[in-house]
């Protein structure tokens, strides 16, 4: 009798089983168009663009930069030095001697112009002639063609050239 008292005590004091886990519902997934149209897929299109920049003296920069129609590509050198020995200490408390590379290519998305519009912006720094402080610049912003595998060329003051291709 005491054995079934203290299960009947045991028993009656057995907690109450936890609640169920409740399982919540996913949260919907809103789905996106897959089929936009042909220029807005040409505009999402990320591209590579061979670019090689020379001057007088030779190859500046050589490389390849990746552009789509939201974010353009850019690259860039800069060197700063001091002045040739041969400059007046005036000239040479101003300045340095500077030098500095640059290019962005963006893929041009205003309305009417062809997927295949890039614009290009070049701007090559470096000392004047006399070579004790000051710094003479060259500077192209052009809008142009380049279709797959085309190659442009542009040229500008001072003998740079910069030379387009897209990959």
């Amino acid at each position: 009798m005491l054995v079934l008292l203290l299960t009947q005590v045991m028993i009656t004091h057995v907690p109450p089983a936890p609640p169920p886990f409740r399982s919540y519902a996913a949260p919907s997934i809103v789905a996106l168009p897959t089929t936009p149209s042909d220029r807005t897929a040409a505009l999402r299109e990320r591209v590579a663009v061979g670019i090689v920049v020379r001057a007088p003296q030779g190859v500046l920069w050589s490389g390849s930069l990746w552009v789509d129609a939201m974010r353009g590509a850019s690259w860039r050198q800069s060197e700063s030095e001091a002045l040739e020995p041969n400059c007046t200490l005036g000239e040479q408390s101003y300045g340095t001697a500077q030098r500095e590379v640059s290019v962005t290519v963006r893929r041009s998305v205003r309305s009417g112009e062809a997927p295949d519009a890039f614009s290009i912006e070049a701007r090559w720094t470096r000392p004047s002639e006399a070579g004790c402080g000051g710094t003479s610049t060259v500077e192209l912003r052009q809008t142009l063609a380049l279709a797959p595998g085309a190659t442009q060329t542009l040229k500008g003051d001072g003998g740079l050239v910069i030379e387009l291709r897209r990959r």
